[in-house]
């Protein structure tokens, strides 16, 4: 809903109710409720205020992690036919809540300031269920189960001043910018009960059952597998407290020194300090205290040089860099992000830092209906923080800047109207991604984890008639082998020891025009109803399955 109230306020309202069953793996279910609310108000041509409202209340029940892979190297595979094992009890819930006000303020034509002022909270918890094969039983199995809750809360205020000035004949745009963000995280997890009967065992040791199979000794799904394990969940006392600040100034220029050649470039320094306390989650004595503050200098230059009225051609460097313990919800957990400590507690690591070069081109073709772009890249990142070569990469110990890596790749682009009628939009990349350097001698020359080198989609739409369009959309990516995220993809012998095949999925869809105030949309996606995998977990427990064929029919009314 629109609504303007004056000729100086006006009101927008978006509200959302949702809820679907998970195609083809009922009884999961999602539920989204939200709503968005927006006030411009214009005190006059040079001022004007806008305070914007989000929420989201997001419950999804018996959530699905999807398949797992069996078999061993070379003949390790998704496994087929996984029957919907989530347990009745598993939730994966969120609630959020973001107030965000803008003030837009014209000082003179050439000179304009931007602030914006956010407070935010979420509230995130999950309780899940994985499955694998059971290779002592012969049968696949679910887990002991996985769980997290999150409280977050941040402010963030950020000013942006735009200046366009011409200096020595030549004109620039000047950006300055300031920036505070306090973002703190309060985590934990649950305990997990299962008053179920334990009905296989997961162990050679084992000397009784100590386990949840999901099928019988013929293979066979067990009835009601929602209820196999019993489980209850109970929230555990807090297991980390993370909390970082950050002070930013930042300056950007682009300059015209011809009317070919543009110039553009920019600063940016962060001052960081971070906080880090841990706890024993079940009598919530505290067994660590963190923190360090460090100050981060990164920026960015390119050249962009017009060939003629169609085209041009550019070119950019850049930085960036990750701190250390950056990743807020896994504690010292360095194979995952987390902070990196010695006995000393956290150390003065380096920050990961990203180099990325870029060189490309765009242009319009067909009387500026179609634009092409294309563009080659290379992102470099040394001093990576990696979990030490014994590690499991759930604990602590942890190694300084030992790793490095690399993603090197090209990537086209297609948008806008063939003819008339056609209209299309489309993408390809193909990329190549390294380890340059690790602890642990293996790594090196492995690719990184869950990473797709060639990527297509391609978009299509045909207006038949004034008032009915179809089209078609076709999605692949290619084969990506899963391991540790910080030390690349896992091999044994030479060979991926998680992989996740290619996939293509097509989706299909039309609209007719029925009047002025009402419209009829037909969407039919994952039509063959493949079965595929977006990524799978470090182990191989979790293989993220992508949704199968669903049908939707909306109808759009414009009152």
């Amino acid at each position: 809903m629109n609504k303007g109230f004056t000729d100086k306020f006006a009101l927008r309202a978006n509200a959302l109710t949702s809820g679907e069953d998970v195609p083809g793996r009922s009884p999961s279910q999602r539920r989204r409720d939200g709503l968005a609310l927006s006030g411009l108000w214009e005190l006059n041509q040079d001022l004007s205020v806008t305070l914007d409202y989000y929420g989201l209340r997001a419950k999804d029940k018996h959530p699905d992690l999807g398949g797992y892979l069996v078999g061993t190297v070379p003949n390790r595979r998704p496994a087929t036919g996984v029957p919907v094992y989530a347990q009745n009890s598993d939730f994966l819930n969120s609630d959020v809540d973001t107030v965000t006000a803008r003030i837009a303020y014209r000082f003179a034509p050439d000179l304009k300031l931007t602030s914006l002022t956010r407070y935010g909270q979420s509230d995130n918890r999950y309780a899940t269920t994985g499955a694998s094969f059971n290779a002592t039983a012969q049968r696949p199995a679910i887990d002991n189960g996985h769980t997290g809750w999150q409280d977050v809360k941040y402010f963030a205020h950020q000013d942006n001043l735009r200046w366009d000035k011409e200096i020595g004949g030549l004109k620039h745009e000047f950006n300055f910018g300031f920036e505070y963000t306090n973002h703190r995280v309060k985590s934990g997890n649950y305990r997990v009960t299962s008053a179920g009967t334990p009905n296989c065992r997961t162990n050679a040791t084992a000397t009784g059952n100590n386990g949840f199979c999901l099928t019988d000794a013929n293979g066979a799904p067990l009835p009601n597998l929602g209820d196999l394990a019993d489980r209850s969940y109970t929230r555990n006392a807090m297991g980390r407290d993370w909390h970082v600040k950050t002070f930013a100034l930042s300056v950007m220029d682009t300059v015209d020194l011809t009317d070919q050649w543009t110039l553009f470039g920019g600063l940016r320094a962060d001052h960081t300090d971070l906080s880090l306390s841990t706890f024993n989650a079940t009598t919530g004595a505290q067994t660590g205290d963190y923190g360090y503050n460090d100050t981060l200098l990164n920026g960015h230059l390119g050249v962009s040089y017009k060939i003629n009225p169609l085209g041009m051609v550019y070119a950019s460097y850049g930085t960036a860099q990750d701190i250390n313990g950056g990743e807020s919800d896994v504690g010292t957990s360095a194979g995952y992000g987390g902070l990196v400590v010695d006995r000393t507690g956290n150390a003065n690591a380096k920050p990961e830092t990203s180099q990325n070069l870029e060189v490309g081109t765009k242009w319009n073709l067909l009387d500026d209906k179609l634009l092409l772009t294309a563009a080659a890249f290379r992102t470099t990142k040394k001093d990576v923080m990696e979990a030490a070569p014994t590690s499991t990469g759930y604990d602590s110990a942890g190694m300084f800047n030992t790793g490095k890596n690399r993603v090197h790749g090209i990537e086209f682009g297609l948008a806008g109207n063939v003819t008339k009628q056609l209209q299309m939009q489309a993408g390809m990349a193909f990329m190549k991604s390294k380890v340059l350097g690790s602890v642990n001698p293996a790594n090196i020359g492995n690719p990184l984890s869950n990473f797709a080198d060639r990527s297509f989609t391609v978009q299509g739409k045909y207006q038949l008639t004034r008032d009915f369009s179809f089209g078609a959309v076709a999605r692949y990516e290619s084969s990506r082998c899963g391991g540790q995220p910080d030390t690349g993809a896992g091999y044994t012998n030479g060979m991926c020891s998680q992989p996740v095949p290619s996939f293509s999925v097509y989706d299909l869809f039309a609209s007719y025009r029925i009047n002025k105030h009402a419209d009829l949309r037909l969407n039919v996606l994952n039509v063959t109803d493949k079965d595929y995998y977006t990524a799978v977990y470090r182990s191989g427990a979790f293989l993220y399955k992508g949704d199968g064929r669903a049908v939707r029919l909306t109808l759009n009314l414009d009152l």
